[in-house]
């Protein structure tokens, strides 16, 4: 009597397709269609209730990592915590404001990778209390402003920070950097602050392009290591730049005038480097040092170089105190040219056209014409349209995706400036959310390296899906066989 087929065993004349063949290509459906994380969205916040969000925590608190938030003008009276990874960008610097309203801050951003652009943080009271406070993050902040804040104006603590474009004025504290690893600050002005700016125990901190204009304290560096500052300049108060317990400072190609004293180097610090300075017109020292300093190649304020009662009592120059280091010395005014990036993209990843702004100057009235030169990815030099006041646009259409670094100077005709180098990631895509939304994140479609690994990665599980399949056939053929009828 014939065997009846079990439920498992393929009828005659039929293909079989076991169970586990059908997992697997279920598997492989949910793999296709899940393994990608939904794209970045966009949010936006309005006071008056036009847009999405009327308030920006609620905003922030809707987000995802990877979203954006923009910010329409108004002042906005909260106090806003962000956790997590996402962008936040206003309308315009100036008008479009958070205002604490006489709490601990406006904005704190902790425990994530934030870009923020466009706005301005005030109203923030003691005691600990900032317009921005940032706590084990990184944050990348461009075109932003932080202002009539009791205590700080921005405070960054055991984080990663880029700062581009930022105005610190009228705060107790203007900037504080605590235990900050890699900072860098460029083109920002600290102004009518108590200290400008502060670094406790930093390391690998690079400070360009800056001004520091009527701050009781310039800049003060405590207990940091390898700090640089470039092309700087310090103008009135008390102290331009206090230098105490710290290694391997060094100043270059910045300017000193009109405070009690220049700069100041204190408490065991050691290695400290400054050159190619201007230091002239502070009413008590150029340079007080209780430690050794090295200052050569610098204009004094006369071509008979700084004045020590002893060492060199014929200098006419800005006083020096016993330690410092000052021959030899610039017998011309600031011999190379100054040149500052005023405006540049906000974000690291740009795509199309790109404005790049500054101005130039030349303190010593060289013969020769004063212009400005750009250099992309170390290719040849061009001079670009004007000079005390010069613009440059570049078309990243004209380069290959991917990381690509551009170089400004100036020159006199004899000397070139020290040189502005920057580097951005050309993202030329149709599907990129816009300049300056990339942060290295991945919050663009592109990760940092121009590739789109998304897209790889969803199209190599699709060939493998496809591959698959006629395996899952194969092996319930060699399991089970193929019963045809005879």
């Amino acid at each position: 009597m014939p065997r009846s087929p079990s439920p498992l065993t393929p009828a005659p004349g039929s293909y079989a397709i076991l169970p586990g063949t059908i997992f697997f290509l279920l598997f492989l459906f949910l793999l296709v269609f899940t393994s990608s994380p939904a794209s970045a969205r966009e949010l936006t916040v309005d006071g008056n209730g036009s847009a999405g969000f009327t308030t920006i925590q609620d905003a922030v608190n809707a987000s995802q990592p990877g979203d954006v938030i923009r910010i329409g003008n108004g002042t906005y009276r909260e106090q806003v915590v962000v956790n997590r990874s996402i962008t936040i960008r206003g309308e315009n610097t100036s008008t479009c404001i958070i205002h604490a309203g006489g709490g601990g801050f406006a904005l704190l951003v902790e425990n994530a990778t934030v870009e923020v652009t466009g706005l301005t943080f005030t109203g923030s009271g003691c005691c600990d209390g900032a317009g921005l406070k940032v706590r084990n993050a990184t944050v990348n902040l461009s075109d932003v402003r932080s202002m009539d804040n009791l205590m700080s104006g921005i405070h960054v603590f055991d984080s990663r920070v880029r700062v581009r474009n930022a105005l610190i004025h009228n705060n107790s504290m203007g900037m504080v950097w605590v235990s900050t690893l890699e900072p860098q600050m460029e083109g920002s002005l600290f102004l009518d602050n108590g200290v400008g700016l502060s670094l406790f125990g930093c390391r690998d901190a690079v400070i360009g392009s800056s001004h520091f204009l009527n701050n009781t304290f310039g800049m003060g560096i405590d207990s940091s290591m390898d700090t640089v500052v470039e092309n700087c300049s310090f103008t009135g108060g008390n102290h331009g730049l206090m230098i105490s317990r710290s290694e391997e400072t060094r100043i270059e190609h910045c300017v000193m005038e009109g405070a009690l004293r220049g700069i100041s180097v204190i408490e065991l610090s050691a290695n400290t480097t400054v050159t190619r300075s201007t230091i002239r017109g502070n009413r008590e020292y150029g340079i007080h040092a209780t430690v050794g300093v090295m200052a050569t190649d610098n204009w004094w304020g006369n071509e008979t170089g700084p004045h020590h009662w002893f060492l060199h009592p014929g200098g006419t120059g800005d006083r020096i105190t016993t330690g410092v280091e000052f021959y030899p010395w610039n017998g011309t005014l600031f011999l190379e040219p100054r040149l500052l990036v005023a405006s540049s993209p906000p974000g690291p990843a740009v795509w199309g056209e790109i404005l790049f702004e500054g101005t130039a100057e030349d303190p010593d009235d060289s013969p020769g014409p004063l212009s400005v030169e750009v250099s992309i990815h170390d290719g040849p030099w061009m001079t670009v349209e004007g000079a005390e006041q010069w613009q440059f646009v570049w078309n990243t259409s004209l380069v290959e995706d991917g990381n690509r670094a551009l170089s400004f100077r100036a020159f006199d005709g004899e000397y070139h400036s020290a040189e502005v180098r920057m580097t951005f990631r050309v993202a030329n895509r149709e599907d990129d959310p816009g300049n300056g939304a990339g942060d290295g994140t991945g919050n663009g479609s592109l990760d940092p390296d121009g590739s789109d690994d998304e897209g790889y990665q969803r199209t190599l599980v699709l060939v493998l899906a496809v591959l698959m399949i006629p395996v899952g056939f194969l092996a319930a053929i060699l399991a089970h066989g193929v019963r045809k009828k005879p």
